[in-house]
């Protein structure tokens, strides 16, 4: 439905915009729907990465946990395959499609990591962009990978200085990594 991109629409207001990245085609409708009255929308329908072209997602009958890998082993129900495209959010942002953003929401069900790595320069700035990103071990690990790789890599960035923290029921708090 779209929740985490009605709240941003209208968090940065009418002067602010907000593009919000499915690939999922069946996810589409119902989030055109959601989205359709809001002006400082754009819905973009992709995945990110860290190539370009085409990938197959792997749809669960939950389909909010879709992801470019098959990671849920059946446990939310079977699982059908669809075919997506893919873009580098450096890229998109290099060919004037997108303004650099101040804030990424990542939530990719494992594909974080390939997400960070198509958007190094993106995100490798003095003004870098606020991340809000999934921590699953079971889906990162389904694409050969660690969520500790996740902040080696946001650490490894030359001009970015990024702090960790944690949301939890009750706000956030520093959160320890490794």
């Amino acid at each position: 439905l779209g929740f985490y991109t009605l709240l941003l629409s209208n968090l940065v207001g009418p002067q602010g915009k907000v593009f919000a990245f499915e690939p999922n085609p069946e996810l589409l409708p119902s989030l055109e729907r959601s989205l359709a009255p809001l002006a400082n929308v754009e819905l973009i329908k992709v995945a990110l990465s860290d190539r370009e072209g085409e990938a197959g997602l792997f749809v669960p009958e939950d389909a909010s946990m879709a992801s470019l890998q098959n990671w849920t082993d059946g446990v939310v129900g079977e699982v059908h395959e669809v075919k997506c495209k893919i873009q580098v959010l450096d890229k998109m942002v290099e060919a004037g499609e997108l303004p650099v953003p101040h804030f990424i929401k990542c939530d990719v069900e494992g594909a974080e990591l390939s997400v960070f790595k198509g958007a190094i320069k993106t995100l490798d700035r003095t003004d870098a962009p606020v991340l809000l990103f999934e921590l699953n071990t079971s889906a990162a690990a389904a694409f050969g990978s660690t969520t500790s790789e996740y902040f080696d890599l946001l650490r490894s960035l030359k001009k970015a200085e990024y702090s960790f923290f944690e949301v939890t029921a009750d706000g956030t708090r520093e959160f320890a990594s490794n």
